[in-house]
């Protein structure tokens, strides 16, 4: 594998026509598959990399969420959806607004061609755990899902939700229009590792218990029978 990514890298840069800037050394290196549910996406889907600097969700975008890195897909072994993103040091000849915290919270973003919204991508094939550690001096394998179509929506196409009392230290209640069918709650800390979890009939009012979790910040998933999914943030007190 290790063959392997040198020469993923020396295609993403050199093919692509991706230039290191001299001098310039690479904190994190991300690498792998992006995949449009668990078809890889075709070749130049643009392939971007943020952190929340903290403070962010993931989900939702915010003012201080650091584009880190970018890249095109490409073609390698006969392969689509290859994508290889260097997260910089600080190049102001690049776009990047580089500079990622150290051990902060990244995710993936992949730009649909059709209409050019950006979609929040999953590092697994079931999309549930979106956060990545970003660790500089590291080369990452990393493979990115998401759903260009339903199901995993947009940042700013999703289903709308009410969650309640929020911040609490009980517990919360989720209401919302998502359809007739079953409904799956999923509750996940800033780390993208699952916490909570509950299933429901239409009939059924949904909650939560959080006050098993320590304080913090985590991330509430409701996702419906027909796939499609909201998010909101969660503090706990």
């Amino acid at each position: 594998m290790k063959t392997l990514y040198k020469s993923i890298a020396i295609m993403a840069l050199g093919g692509l026509g991706l230039v290191k800037a001299p001098a310039q050394v690479s904190p994190a290196n991300y690498w792998g598959k992006a995949y449009n549910r668990n078809e890889p996406v075709g070749d130049s889907t643009l392939v971007k990399i943020y952190d929340t600097n903290g403070t962010g969700d993931g989900f939702s975008e915010t003012s201080d969420d650091q584009l880190i890195g970018q890249a095109y897909t490409f073609t390698y072994n006969d392969e689509m959806g290859w994508f290889n993103v260097n997260a910089l040091s600080d190049d102001p000849a690049t776009v990047e607004d580089e500079g990622a915290q150290k051990n902060g919270n990244t995710y993936f973003r992949l730009v649909r061609k059709s209409d050019g919204k950006e979609v929040l991508a999953y590092l697994d094939s079931a999309m549930t755990t979106h956060i990545l550690e970003h660790e500089p001096a590291t080369s990452k394998n990393v493979n990115a899902y998401t759903d260009f179509s339903v199901g995993i929506r947009s940042l700013d196409d999703r289903l709308d939700m009410k969650v309640y009392p929020n911040p609490s230290d009980g517990e919360i209640f989720i209401e919302g229009d998502f359809g007739r069918g079953r409904r799956e709650l999923e509750l996940y800390n800033t780390a993208g590792q699952e916490v909570l979890e509950g299933r429901y009939d239409p009939t059924e009012k949904m909650s939560l218990d959080v006050s098993g979790l320590a304080r913090g910040v985590y991330i509430l998933r409701v996702r419906t029978e027909d796939n499609k999914t909201a998010t909101a943030k969660i503090i706990k007190h």
